[in-house]
């Protein structure tokens, strides 16, 4: 039976659409895909068995099971009885049944919803007539806008998500959502759009405009109540420019709702009335309610809540001074209460009533407390989101018994200044407000006068907070004290002049005296921008300082730090996994060197150097004591702790390219072109080699309990094997790219797998059904983990997000967007509330699975050169991991420019012939084109859909040629920036090169060939077969009749470039080869060689004529210069000069971060985190 291409569309049916929701509405789940494809035959009147043979399943399954419970659960649902016979006449008339309900009335049979930060309304008072009216608005008249307007604590944000839930049922999809912290208008129109779309629209334009377009198509689309609270907080601050652009931004937003012809609803709450609602006020589908006090009788239920008593005239002047405000009668309650004993009379008699606004009660308030009320109130207000008790003992500078501390916590309490949930205190956010408000004036005061109090006991950002949480205090702490000594002092010189001599007199009068004042002072000049160059912070205490910027030659010897961030030294990642109780974070990277975080500080706690050799792939074992890695033919064991070389594993015949530890520890696996192995942990021994097809594994995964090996290939085929027999138990084939990662679910039962096909796919183990494709990444797949419970997929991707899935249903719950580069890696803490990525932006992100928020940023520096080129007339160019090119003179070493623009990493540079124009490519999918003479960018060149590789000057500089991961090689116009021509590759290129008479184009792949383009057809006329690995790197002899190509299988082949013919092999070093280059005379080649060294060769005869030794880590690219002199560019940060002679004339290298920074006896670091600070060039004096 073959379905017709008519038959294939019946999904969109309104029939099927109908019973899908219907079941919804009874199960609280959809049909499942097996019970669809039954619907689907039935409706085309095919019998059980013709469904059976067409879909691959048993006749009898279907129709003794799946179809008897398909029709019960559809008679259930459409509350008749269904059968196969009978079932399309029930589903026409429930469709019918819906349509001729009118449009208002028509029942939402599901509702979606994100209440986000929604208050808890389960104790409410009255607004019986404002939810009456809002419901008639919103519900029946389907208002466009509706705005509840108030003064702060008349219960706007109560009433909003009050009616929200009275009137959801009415909406397709519901979302709430606070504008308290003025999120910015993108980062708003962005979680709205991901909510509707059901995170499938990750991909966003930049354009306000156009982002706001999109969100109107699915409020024409969908039924949807949108509500934003504290409208407010985004029109209140007009005098900075900045918020001046968001609140135009959400002025647009509001306009185009209310003008725009659709189906849904805006809710706001303001104190004060967007402008623009002024001119829209007249038309009917725009709405303001004037909210109120409470009236007398809802006002007494909130005063008799609280226990206080007297006469209903009392009670009525009261309500009348307080205006009905609930907040004002929740916060005067307990005065009330302490002073009067409850008597509302004689609090009226004492003459103390009357206040002006709500500040004015504040202040009174604030007045009342004890200094311990009022650091707790002040650390509230900066910690800007519920804390617990341990949290708050933690931050208050003086020692203070919890017990203290939490009798003054329930005296705020009683006193409505701050309320408690599950365990943790907050304020409401009109309260924040004011005390955030007052802190700063008088931090601004204290700054003026010298007189520091505030300043020393509290901070003004918390360093460790969590990434949102920082953003926040900077915004609403940081920046508005800057803004205000700007205002006092006029400028930056003035500005930082005067905190200079806070910092000498602190450290001639009280140094290293416990406080927040050296790590407040450093955020402040930090968050200014100045140069920190030459700065004394020696003897200080300095603490929840965000110290990851530029410190060169910074004093801060004999200092204390406490919970400060600093740059990690890590370089690309291979591994990355929590420790079993989710305390510690270990992370492996290319060097081989192991870094141990703990988790709740991110403090680094151990590090051990690897190898000095790059590694290809690395694992750790699940017990977290050894590091199991490869760089070459040999699988080695380390020791984690100690960096120790335990085991070296011998037996494979080409580079190890995949790895895998069982659950257990005691068995590997690794995978090379000549097969699988199986060794024993302990004894190191082989236990078996396991040989498939002819393809290269390039992914490798142990079920949980050891038994089953599961293989991916670079073809897209799936192998499981038996441990025990080593057969191959079957093999899963629907992928159409290789297999990048694999991940077994916890109870064995489904496997995920991540290939470059851009799709994620889940399968049944035990069947070998692919039960799922996901395909919502725009990238190859890296990387997939499940969480502890298996509920929850999550995938990086090249696209450079990662996300996570529902098992269940294969839908994106969550889109994560904050990298830079791919996402490579990433992992479950075992508690299953954080996921950790990492990526080669040089970045470690720990995410908050509850809000897929971004909560802690590990940030590296490793600023090695990728690219080295000459130009003609001797000038040498460098890019690395820092995104910025560097022009240099190699006569004297002087860093002459630095270009910067790209937002990833540097691959390749080149030089244009006539030494006008610098070309660049890097991981951010671009090329740059820069003038030597100005360092200016001229253009930049968009097209390539992956992170460009290579990229060189045709002869005429006029044309450029780029090599892409994206599988293309293309030519470019310089003049105007136009793609001439797409030259399609089978696999992802690596590396290209161009005959110095343009005629010819040399590009390498990881496919292990090397092609062979004419320019002028651009048709591939050779391809070079040979190397067992990706190419990594190709070059042309000047006279264009030797090819040289440098490969991952540690060989380089020389090439006839005219017959094809391999003329020679020479074994360079074991792991990779990452660059080789002809030098000016075409007699020597060089290539990096094992060691850290630079290899020259004579070209006729192979051999090697000399091995450069200097450098500490290995050797990534090399250039000749115009004169003959080889230059190259090392992983240890340097790029050195060599005399033919083989001696090293001369070494480059670009200022670190911490450049001379001082740290002598400074304390509070951990041995780790020294280290790292001195390969970042701190110095320790001795």
């Amino acid at each position: 039976m073959n379905y017709s291409e008519s038959d294939l569309d019946l999904d969109s049916k309104e029939e099927f659409k109908a019973a899908d929701i219907a079941v919804f509405a009874t199960k609280g789940s959809y049909l499942t895909d097996i019970q669809k494809i039954i619907l689907k035959g039935a409706w085309l009147g095919y019998t059980y068995e013709e469904i059976a043979d067409k879909e691959g399943y048993s006749d009898n399954y279907l129709k003794r099971d799946v179809g008897p419970r398909l029709w019960k659960i559809l008679s259930d649902a459409l509350g008749e009885k269904v059968s196969k016979k009978n079932f399309r006449t029930a589903l026409q008339r429930k469709l019918e049944e819906v349509k001729s309900l009118p449009p208002q009335e028509r029942k939402i049979t599901e509702t979606r919803r994100d209440w986000g930060e929604a208050a808890d309304v389960a104790i409410f008072y009255g607004r019986t007539q404002e939810i009456s009216a809002l419901e008639q608005w919103i519900v029946s008249d389907r208002c466009r806008v509706v705005t509840i307007l108030g003064r702060g604590g008349i219960g706007k944000t109560a009433l909003s998500v009050k009616l929200a839930q009275q009137v959801q049922d009415k909406f397709e999809y519901v979302i709430w959502r606070s504008l308290h912290h003025a999120p910015p208008i993108k980062d708003t129109l962005a979680e709205l759009i991901y909510f509707l779309s059901q995170n499938k629209e990750t991909d966003l334009p930049e354009n306000i405009s156009l982002r706001v377009l999109r969100l109107l198509d699915y409020l024409r689309k969908h039924r949807c109540l949108l509500v934003l609270d504290g409208f407010d907080t985004i029109l209140h601050n007009n005098n900075n420019k900045e918020f001046h652009r968001e609140s135009e931004g959400y002025l647009q937003l509001i306009g185009c709702i209310g003008e725009t012809l659709h189906q849904s609803c805006l809710l706001l709450t303001s104190r004060e009335k967007p402008r623009n609602l002024f001119l829209e006020e007249g038309e009917q589908r725009i709405k303001t309610l004037y909210l109120g006090g409470l009236n007398l009788e809802e006002g007494q239920q909130i005063i008799k809540s609280s226990q206080l008593y007297g006469t209903e005239a009392s009670f009525e002047k009261i309500m009348k001074i307080y205006g009905g405000n609930p907040l004002l009668l929740k916060m005067v309650a307990p005065i009330i209460q302490d002073v009067f004993d409850g008597n509302v009379t004689d609090f009226l008699n004492s003459g103390k009533t009357v206040f002006s606004n709500i500040k004015n009660l504040f202040d009174q308030d604030f007045e009342r407390l004890s200094g311990m009320e009022q650091d707790i109130m002040y650390w509230l207000a900066i910690n800007r989101k519920p804390v617990s008790l341990r949290e708050l003992t933690e931050d208050i500078l003086q020692e203070v018994h919890p017990l203290e501390l939490a009798e003054a916590l329930e005296s705020l309490r009683q006193r409505a200044l701050i309320e408690k949930y599950s365990g943790l205190f907050t304020q409401q956010p009109a309260i924040a407000e004011y005390v955030t408000d007052r802190f700063i004036k008088q931090i601004c005061l204290e700054l003026k006068t010298q007189q520091l109090v505030l300043f020393r006991s509290h901070a003004l950002v918390k360093a460790q907070a969590k990434e949102y949480i920082r953003n926040a205090q900077t915004r609403y702490i940081l920046q508005p004290i800057i803004n205000q000594l700007f205002a006092d002092m006029g400028s930056r010189k003035s500005i930082t002049n005067h905190l200079n001599k806070i910092i000498k007199s602190l450290q001639e009068r009280s140094p290293l005296q416990p406080g927040y004042t050296g790590g407040n002072i450093l955020n402040l000049l930090g968050h200014m921008q100045v140069d920190l160059n030459g700065y004394d912070f020696s003897h200080l205490n300095i603490w929840q300082a965000c110290l990851d910027i530029d410190l060169h030659q910074v004093n801060l010897a004999s200092s204390n730090i406490d919970k400060s961030v600093f740059l990690a030294n890590f370089g690309s990642l291979l591994a990355i996994e929590f420790s079993s109780n989710g305390q510690f974070l270990t992370v492996v990277d290319t060097s081989g060197a192991t870094y141990i975080w703990h988790v709740p500080q991110m403090k680094l706690q151990h590090l051990s150097k690897g190898c000095n050799t790059w590694l290809r792939v690395a694992n750790i074992s699940p017990d977290g004591q050894t590091l199991v890695f490869a760089s070459d033919r040999t699988v080695k064991l380390g020791d984690i702790n100690t960096g120790q070389c335990l085991k070296s594993l011998h037996g494979h015949l080409n580079p190890v390219c995949a790895l895998a530890v069982s659950s257990d520890s005691q068995v590997l696996a690794s995978a090379s072109c000549d097969g699988i192995k199986l060794w024993s942990a302990d004894t190191g021994e082989s236990i078996a080699t396991l040989r498939g097809g002819v393809n290269q594994i390039t992914s490798l995964t142990f079920s949980p309990n050891g038994e089953v090996l599961i293989s991916g290939s670079s073809t897209g085929t799936i192998e499981l094997w038996s441990v025990s027999s080593q057969k191959r138990l079957t093999t899963l084939q629907q992928h159409t790219g290789k297999i990048l990662s694999m991940a077994m679910s916890p109870d064995g039962q489904i496997l995920a797998s991540g290939s470059s096909d851009r799709t994620a796919k889940l399968w049944s183990v035990s069947t070998g059904e692919c039960l799922k494709t996901l395909q919502d990444h725009t990238n190859e797949v890296q990387s997939v983990a499940f969480s502890p419970d298996g509920q929850i997929l999550a995938s990086g991707s090249s696209d450079r997000t990662a996300k996570l899935w529902s098992v269940n249903t294969g839908k994106c719950l969550k889109t994560l967007k904050g990298h830079t580069s791919q996402v490579r890696a990433v992992t479950f803490n075992p508690d299953g509330q954080t996921l950790a990525s990492s990526s080669n932006d040089q970045q470690i992100k720990l995410w908050e699975m509850s809000t897929g928020q971004c909560v802690r940023t590990l940030n590296a520096h490793q600023n090695w050169a990728a690219a080295l080129a000459f130009s003609p007339n001797g000038l040498m160019a460098s890019g690395g991991n820092d995104t910025s090119i560097r022009l240099w003179n190699p006569q004297d070493g002087e860093n002459i420019k630095i270009l910067p623009g790209h937002t990833s990493r540097i691959q390749s540079v080149a030089f244009s012939p006539d030494n006008q124009t610098l070309v660049s490519a890097s991981n951010d999918q671009t090329l740059r084109l820069w003038s030597v003479s100005t360092g200016e960018c001229l253009t930049t060149l968009h097209g390539h859909q992956d992170q460009v590789r290579s990229v060189a000057f045709l002869p005429d500089s006029l044309t450029i040629v780029s090599g892409s991961d994206d599988c293309s090689v293309k030519l470019w116009d310089v003049t105007t920036g136009e793609c001439l021509r797409t030259m399609h590759h089978p696999s992802q290129v690596r590396t290209i090169a161009v005959s110095l008479d343009g005629q010819i184009i040399i590009s390498g792949s990881t496919d292990r060939t090397v092609r062979v383009w004419h320019v002028s057809t651009h048709q591939c006329y050779q391809a070079l077969h040979g190397h067992t690995a990706s190419i990594k790197s190709v070059a042309l002899s000047p006279d264009g009749q030797i090819l040289a190509s440098g490969s991952d299988d540690g060989i380089v082949k020389l090439w006839d470039v005219k017959t094809g013919q391999c003329l020679q092999s020479l074994l360079a070093d074991p792991s990779t080869i990452w660059s080789v280059v002809f030098s000016p005379d075409g007699q020597m080649l060089a290539t990096n060689g094992d060691r850290c060294s630079v290899k020259l060769w004579d070209v006729t005869t192979g051999e090697c004529l000399q091995s450069l030794q200097g450098h500490k880590s290995w050797v990534r690219t090399i250039a000749f210069s115009p004169d003959g002199q080889v230059a190259s560019s090392s992983q240890d940060e340097t790029i050195k000069f060599w005399h033919k002679t083989g001696q090293c004339q001369k070494t480059l290298r670009t200022t670190r971060p911490y450049e001379n920074m001082n740290i002598t006896d400074i304390e509070g670091l951990t041995n780790a985190q020294k280290t790292t600070l001195r390969a970042l060039g701190a110095i320790e004096l001795s």
